[in-house]
């Protein structure tokens, strides 16, 4: 898992949560930090592939985070819990 090189924890958590750019978000839902994850979760420009795999992260908020994510598919949800069905 990397996150981004030399950038500080806080500096990728500020970019996982207000970017835009997909290609950055699939990296940055892949770092080691755990609040990093979180805000990539949450974030509505993250890819639904990247939704998929965060639905089903170690830790559960950020579980829940992917699960709610609009853009989140629907297996995404399911594996998060979030389905009912």
């Amino acid at each position: 898992m990397t996150g981004g090189g030399a950038q500080t924890v806080e500096s990728r958590r500020v970019e996982a949560f207000g970017s835009s750019d997909p290609a950055r978000l699939q990296v940055l839902a892949a770092d080691p930090d755990s609040r990093v994850r979180l805000f990539a979760a949450g974030n509505q420009s993250t890819p639904p592939g990247a939704l998929a795999v965060l639905a089903v992260d170690p830790d559960p908020v950020v579980r829940e985070a992917a699960g709610g994510n609009p853009l989140a598919p629907r297996s995404g949800r399911a594996a998060a819990g979030l389905l009912n069905d």
